[in-house]
């Protein structure tokens, strides 16, 4: 386990105010585990990890995500001390607020994909137009990383996260398919490095 992920476990405990001794008896393991956790000298397993998930209220992906070592991701104001009842209802128990529920929308869950397969279908069958329609399947990464995107504090992880070689896909793909400019439309993916040294070398603030 590296350092990095460690520091990212670490962020993720206090930006939610939660103790070590907290969160192992929410997680069943010994404090001195967390503190190894986080020293980077081991590493949660996939159990554990599905339980920090619903503790932190974020996909797990995003718990392992550390390309950013300082301090990256934003926490709303009742963020903190919110964890998942054990109940049915679906909502978030506070435990500042005498076990008032509060609820808020997770645009993860959010039938993105379902919604773009309809359009698509409508605008086939409806309208003839298979192409261009089959490019609005690639707004559906796009969809997810600006959902991660929103959650990033600092400029440098919101830049990181933005889809920029799916953007320069399509740019591409439109370019050469409605106006045949596939040369010289591949200069596009030439900008996809250069983008992501020039953001990493900006100091994330």
């Amino acid at each position: 386990m590296s350092a990095d992920l460690g520091h990212r476990l670490a962020e993720l405990r206090t930006g939610n105010k939660i103790t070590k001794e907290e969160l192992g008896k929410k997680l069943f393991v010994k404090t001195k585990e967390i503190s190894r956790w986080e020293n980077g000298e081991s590493s949660p397993d996939g159990e554990q990890l599905i339980k920090l998930s619903q503790i932190y209220q974020m996909p797990i992906d995003e718990i392992l995500l550390n390309f950013d070592t300082e301090s990256s991701f934003e926490y709303p104001e009742n963020y903190a001390n919110v964890i998942k009842p054990s109940g049915t209802n679906g909502g978030y128990a506070n435990n500042n607020n005498g076990g008032k529920i509060i609820k808020s929308f997770n645009w993860y869950a959010f039938p993105y994909p379902v919604l773009v397969l309809l359009v698509y279908l409508i605008a086939g069958f409806r309208f003839n137009s298979w192409h261009p329609a089959w490019l609005l399947f690639l707004t559906i990464p796009i969809y997810y990383e600006m959902v991660a995107m929103s959650r990033a504090k600092s400029f440098r992880a919101k830049a990181n996260i933005f889809p920029y070689p799916v953007l320069c896909v399509i740019f591409y793909l439109s370019l050469g398919f409605d106006h045949n400019l596939w040369h010289p439309a591949w200069i596009l993916f030439i900008t996809i490095p250069i983008y992501y040294m020039f953001v990493n070398s900006i100091k994330s603030r």
